[in-house]
């Protein structure tokens, strides 16, 4: 059952790490000041509330759901982290970006408070 949760977690965070790749130059311009920093925030907010949700609803650890917002949060953080350094050591015209680390772990952090207040009444259960 492990998987069947958190399958839509390890996708979405298989689905950022080759964003990531891409290299510099093929990224497109979309004209609007800053908006990659709202882009790290979706994305990275999106994967916090599926890490939050697989785990909570993980029958055999029942003790995460005690801790899963701050493990959900953490744990977008530090993968926030390691793609700034595989961007900025490995990626093509591609840096790491403190701004953009800040906007992935906030996003995280904001995605997963909403979805944890709102989450309760959208799923119809308070094990978000």
């Amino acid at each position: 059952m492990f998987f069947y949760y958190n399958a839509p977690a390890l996708i979405w965070a298989v689905v950022i790490f080759v964003l990531c790749t891409i290299p510099g130059n093929e990224l497109p311009d979309l004209g609007f000041w800053n908006i990659d920093k709202v882009g790290h925030a979706g994305i990275f907010g999106i994967l916090s509330c599926l890490i939050l949700y697989g785990l909570t609803k993980q029958k055999s650890f029942q003790w995460f759901k005690l801790k899963a917002f701050f493990i959900s949060v953490f744990f977008c953080a530090f993968y926030g982290a390691f793609t700034e350094v595989v961007q900025g050591v490995f990626i093509y015209r591609r840096t790491a970006e403190f701004s953009d680390f800040i906007a992935d772990s906030l996003g995280a952090f904001i995605f997963t408070w909403l979805f944890k207040r709102l989450g309760q009444k959208w799923l119809g259960n308070s094990e978000a």
